[in-house]
């Protein structure tokens, strides 16, 4: 994938259980199609063509998406001995959708309800989505934020549609480890524990505090569609038991507005936790 700072980054290295709410409602999964990358070590450019989603049963003719993305992390500039990382990204893709296109979210659990969606929205010429990167590394303290706007353009006289995202979290090791980058591809990889979980030596791995905040807006009341506004506070607690071996546990506020599909004002608590095996 040539989009997105987390959707380019594996689900073996990403903070939380779940990726934002933004990532999931604007930037697409997997994908059928080509796709060209070039970079050097603190740079990465690339740009792919796609058709749909490799679980689409769309029987009309298929979509076509351009998607590209670039990275790069700027300290290396100022001073090459840093292992500190300071990343900005931007990324752009336009889709030509050969039906209808809809835009729902469940709030940072695979699990949950879709608490937003916009229904199908019909006689949509393109599609625009513009995401802005940033992101750092200074020691044991990692940051990441991305922000998204979304343009969907309308046949005839219909209105166009306009929608927007973003988050912003921070983590911390407890046990001075940090976040690692890999800055060819322009994306976080695995933590990975200075001292392993060994009973016999006293040695319990590392252990990571993260907040993040994220908002994702499915709401343009000038051109009708009222899919409904969505905030959530994560706060999570990740033990790396090994290099392969993590514990993740996420306290997850939901707060949404009057136009959320399952019920006005719909707010839960969520309560998540995965133990995940690296192979």
């Amino acid at each position: 994938s040539s989009f997105g700072l987390e959707r380019n980054t594996s689900s073996n290295a990403i903070t939380f259980i779940e990726r934002a709410d933004p990532t999931n409602a604007f930037t697409p999964n997997r994908l059928l199609g080509v796709n060209l990358t070039t970079s050097q070590d603190n740079w990465t450019f690339g740009a792919g063509v796609f058709g749909e989603d490799a679980s689409s049963s769309n029987q009309n003719d298929e979509d076509i998406l351009i998607k590209t993305r670039g990275a790069v992390n700027v300290l290396p500039m100022f001073d090459p001995s840093t292992d500190n990382v300071l990343h900005l990204g931007l990324g752009y893709f336009h889709q030509n959708p050969s039906d209808d296109i809809r835009f729902r979210v469940r709030p940072g659990t695979g699990e949950s309800n879709r608490i937003i969606d916009t229904g199908n929205i019909s006689s949509v010429e393109h599609v625009d989505v513009v995401g802005l990167e940033f992101a750092g590394i200074f020691g044991p303290l990692s940051f990441k934020g991305e922000y998204f706007t979304t343009d969907i353009h309308r046949e005839r006289d219909l209105a166009n549609v306009d929608f927007s995202g973003y988050y912003g979290q921070i983590s911390t090791f407890l046990t001075g480890e940090g976040r690692r980058y890999d800055g060819k591809t322009g994306v976080f990889r695995a933590a990975k524990p200075n001292k392993p979980f060994n009973i016999n030596t006293g040695d319990y791995g590392a252990w990571e505090a993260a907040f993040r905040y994220d908002e994702t807006d499915l709401n343009d009341q000038n051109a009708g569609v009222l899919g409904g506004k969505l905030k959530t506070y994560t706060v999570g607690l990740n033990w790396y038991a090994t290099e392969n071996v993590r514990f993740l546990a996420n306290i997850i506020s939901v707060d949404s507005d009057e136009n959320a599909a399952t019920a006005p004002d719909d707010d839960p608590m969520i309560y998540n936790f995965r133990a995940q095996w690296v192979f």
